[in-house]
């Protein structure tokens, strides 16, 4: 059985995609998409959650609190300093309350016609919200669906620690969860390199990041929260309390939220399918039910692959001064984590498919750093979100089990290093917190793309990321709705208030 909180985070990760088939498809294919992926959905989850069980509401209650506390401190709603992803972030919401979905843009005031075309799952929920109450309203929902969704996560990795402390312990290793970057960063900044200035320190290599816990929900959540979502689902599974098949219609409901995120939790999905046919658990009701969940998102698919042939793609391992820079971001980022479940006497005696599962965590993240997707190579920070999360989990519980054994004494440098991991979230908050906050910015997206941050990659270029030619969808209109209004003709003389501060760039 899973847990009541579980249950409810699956519905938040679903309902966008249930948006997407009603209001972004035609409506009959989109009316039989929609009906077929909420009958996978609930048949998948409904009748497995313990409805009574005891709520614990001082536990949920905190694990809210956390999450929205750390939703707030993003900038949601605008209480606070906002990272410079959100220039789009908000952009993106405003074109989905202000304009009939799809959304047309005309990039440079003529033809071509483009239309927003890009991973929606974070902002459809919040865009009926502010469609049916105003911007104010669903700038407020997205920070309530982030900050509840990241605080369930929470919940649930706390329910399935091993005792209560063990459950505090993974809450706050979660949180905290980062590589030592402030090491390697400050080592190259006393030779003069050129990169970040304090405190986003993340980017040492130049080539590839895997982002902290805080940093992914300051910069960017809606690649996050499907991954842990997924995450969660999994732990879910490994404990008995689902079938891999549940696991599958989580993984479609990914989609819309961060293809990238998605493709990182494919390994582990079959790894679990593996394991459930090896061991005689799949049945019939299940395969439907992900066979119904697969079907249905397949217009997701084609919706997130039109006109996106553009985005910049390389192999890494060919460029000269890889192999170094491959090293030590393994080292850093990985090697108290590694450290410590080597150390960890039940890491160690682990066989069979849960062996197997460590295997396929550190393989993953071993080679995710090879290939670049994107010029800020969202590639290796948005793919590897389910194998860290999975990696945290596994180090606190190798944590707490050095605490309980009295074995903290003899791993000081791994304590030492686990200490100075902590800088780069806290500095990531410490900024959020110091940094004056802005009003949200009345522009869209073509003019965000012009006016922020995203200059600094080639605004043009990077539009492939959120535009598409509304022709590439012209073939598909049986399936897909078409603009039906003209893009938007007004043009704002600015985006953003000459105060208004970017990490990257003082556009």
């Amino acid at each position: 059985m899973i847990s009541r909180a579980l249950f409810l985070l699956i519905a938040l990760l679903a309902a966008p995609t249930l948006a997407f088939c009603l209001f972004c498809m035609q409506p009959g294919p989109g009316g039989i998409a929609a009906l077929a992926f909420a009958a996978a959905t609930l048949g998948a989850f409904a009748g497995r959650v313990d409805w009574r069980a005891p709520v614990e509401a001082g536990r949920t209650a905190v694990c809210l609190l956390i999450g929205l506390a750390l939703a707030l401190i993003a900038g949601g709603g605008h209480f606070f300093y906002q990272t410079d992803d959100w220039t789009m972030r908000d952009a993106v919401l405003l074109d989905l309350i202000r304009n009939p979905w799809p959304v047309p843009y005309a990039w440079d005031g003529h033809a071509p016609l483009t239309m927003l075309r890009a991973p929606l799952g974070m902002y459809l929920t919040p865009a009926l919200v502010g469609k049916a109450l105003g911007e104010r309203a669903g700038d407020l929902a997205m920070l309530a669906q982030n900050g509840v969704m990241f605080g369930l996560i929470l919940r649930v990795f706390m329910a399935y620690a091993d005792s209560r402390r063990a459950g505090w312990i993974t809450v706050a290793f979660f949180v905290l969860f980062s590589g030592v970057d402030i090491l390697p960063w400050g080592l190259l900044r006393m030779q003069g390199a050129s990169i970040a200035m304090m405190p986003h320190v993340e980017v040492w290599t130049g080539r590839f990041q895997y982002s902290s816990h805080v940093t992914e929900m300051l910069w960017s959540p809606n690649h996050a929260l499907p991954g842990w979502c997924f995450v969660a689902a999994y732990e879910a599974w490994r404990r008995g309390k689902a079938p891999a098949t549940a696991l599958a219609v989580v993984f479609a409901a990914c989609l819309l939220w961060s293809p990238l995120a998605a493709l990182g939790a494919l390994p582990f999905l079959i790894l679990a399918g593996l394991r459930d046919l090896s061991e005689r658990r799949l049945t019939a009701r299940g395969f439907a039910e992900a066979a119904l969940a697969a079907i249905s998102v397949v217009p997701v698919a084609i919706y997130l692959t039109r006109d996106a042939g553009a985005v910049s793609q390389r192999w890494l391992f060919r460029e000269d001064g890889f192999v170094l820079s491959y090293l030590m971001f393994l080292a850093f980022e990985l090697g108290p984590f590694v450290a410590l479940l080597a150390r960890d006497p039940v890491t160690r005696a682990t066989k069979g498919w849960e062996r197997a599962e460590i295997v396929l965590m550190l393989a993953v993240l071993a080679l995710i750093p090879f290939y670049l997707i994107g010029d800020a190579n969202d590639f290796a920070m948005r793919v590897s979100i389910p194998a860290l999360a999975l990696l945290a989990l596994r180090a606190a519980g190798a944590f707490n089990r050095a605490w309980r054994f009295d074995r903290l004494a003899s791993q000081r440098w791994v304590l030492a290093a686990l200490a100075l991991a902590a800088v780069t979230p806290l500095s990531e908050i410490g900024r959020n917190l110091v940094f004056a906050r802005s009003a949200m910015s009345p522009c869209n997206v073509v003019e965000a793309f012009k006016a922020g941050p995203a200059t600094t990659l080639g605004a043009d270029g990077q539009a492939v990321l959120y535009v598409a030619d509304a022709a590439a969808f012209e073939t598909m209109s049986w399936l897909f709705r078409l603009p039906s209004s003209a893009p938007e003709g007004r043009v704002r003389p600015t985006c953003y208030p000459p105060t208004r501060r970017f990490v990257f760039s003082d556009p």
